[in-house]
């Protein structure tokens, strides 16, 4: 096996660790902390595979600045491609946004233990988290997919993929926006007929 052929694997593998990683925790946080209350284990989970979303992270920046760089040294008009400095400021935003997912929503996980995620949540807080939510998202699936695309090479300008991602990420956005406010919502309902039938009880 190659250097090159190497150093592929490496980045495949942060891709898979971090792509999947944060799958998972999407998974787990949907069904153990929006649709109900908070545990210890839910939380532990999210911790763990955080932790190997930034190991995937780091492998992909590492890798794929050996990639670029041997590229480069064989041809430099690699650099033209426009395709790479897309990825590069898609992997940028991702890595500034996985900051704020670890220093965020894991600390709103632990203050919010024993309660569902979003109930008694303002708009900003439900329009903030799902905004690192779809960032998070998009950004690990737009570049698996640039990766995987290799007739973009040279043929499509930056300006145009980051067009699209933003476009994925404002729709993630409302998507994600539309599904913590119903669980606030519902929470909410589920919480005044508790009081009310408590009240009716005394």
């Amino acid at each position: 096996m190659t250097l090159l052929s190497l150093i592929k694997l490496v980045h495949l593998l942060g891709l898979i660790m971090g792509f999947g990683g944060a799958i998972l925790a999407d998974i787990l946080i949907l069904r153990g902390a929006i649709l109900n209350p908070i545990e210890n284990k839910t939380i532990q989970a999210v911790r763990s595979l955080s932790h190997i979303v930034f190991i995937g992270l780091a492998l992909l920046w590492l890798s794929g600045i050996i990639l670029v760089g041997i590229r480069v040294s064989a041809d430099p008009n690699v650099w033209m491609n426009q395709k790479i400095w897309a990825k590069v400021i898609i992997v940028s935003i991702l890595t500034v946004n996985g900051i704020f997912v670890h220093n965020i929503a894991l600390r709103r996980l632990v203050t919010r233990h024993s309660q569902k995620m979003f109930s008694i949540s303002r708009p900003y807080e439900l329009a903030g988290l799902s905004l690192v939510a779809a960032i998070s998202s998009v950004s690990w699936i737009v570049p698996f997919v640039l990766g995987v695309a290799t007739e973009f090479n040279f043929t499509v300008r930056a300006v145009g993929i980051l067009a699209v991602y933003t476009i994925l990420i404002l729709a993630g956005w409302a998507t994600f926006f539309a599904i913590a406010y119903m669980s606030a919502r519902i929470d909410r309902v589920q919480k005044l007929r508790a009081r009310q039938g408590g009240s009716q009880l005394h």
